[in-house]
């Protein structure tokens, strides 16, 4: 196999998915006692997988095999464009790895030091967006660094992996307004 990295990929996506299930798991032990989350899982079309539990997930499956073979067809065509994919999805996954790792720390000590923390909070779908979207821009300007220094197809690639997490974070919260807003003239009709 002349890209054995390619194997990183399927990987990583399915550790994003379990870690998911672990965080939630961790994140139900103490910390919602504290935390009210109007959702846990962001990614709207993964909210269901991640509430009812499922530790298999044909849909995240499908999409393991999808993205694995994009990038290996990717491999076949010009170094350069293979080396921008494989930056884009590492430093997606890397990014989105390191998120659940912080909060399986943090999930983690609410558990073991509950009375470190007072009283309860609700948080909002868009709350939790803007502080995931936070934490995700944190690692933009160390890599437009790298890139000033050490600049590679590889770390550009990396730069937009961490536009489009920013992106996709907005998006989300447009689809999820429109939603709200969609089921509040329904429930308006109904009322009528």
């Amino acid at each position: 196999m002349k890209h054995p990295e390619i194997i990183l990929l399927p990987v990583l996506m399915l550790a994003d998915y379990y870690l998911t299930l672990y965080s939630d798991y961790l994140r139900l032990k103490k910390h919602s006692d504290y935390f009210d989350l109007e959702s846990f899982e962001l990614n709207l079309g993964m909210q269901k997988e991640i509430r009812n539990r499922r530790l298999f997930s044909p849909k995240h499956c499908i999409g393991v095999v999808f993205m694995t073979l994009a990038l290996w067809c990717t491999s076949l065509a010009e170094e350069g464009v293979y080396e921008f994919i494989l930056g884009f999805f590492l430093v997606t996954f890397g990014i989105l790895l390191s998120r659940h790792i912080a909060n399986i720390v943090m999930f983690d000590f609410v558990r073991r030091n509950a009375e470190t923390i007072h009283g309860k909070i609700s948080v909002s779908y868009e709350f939790s967006l803007c502080s995931s979207r936070s934490s995700i821009s944190v690692s933009l300007i160390p890599l437009i660094l790298v890139s000033v220094f050490r600049p590679s197809i590889f770390v550009f690639g990396g730069i937009l992996a961490n536009l489009n997490l920013i992106y996709v974070h907005f998006a989300w919260g447009r689809r999820h307004r429109k939603r709200r807003i969609r089921s509040r003239e329904l429930q308006d009709e109904a009322r009528s």
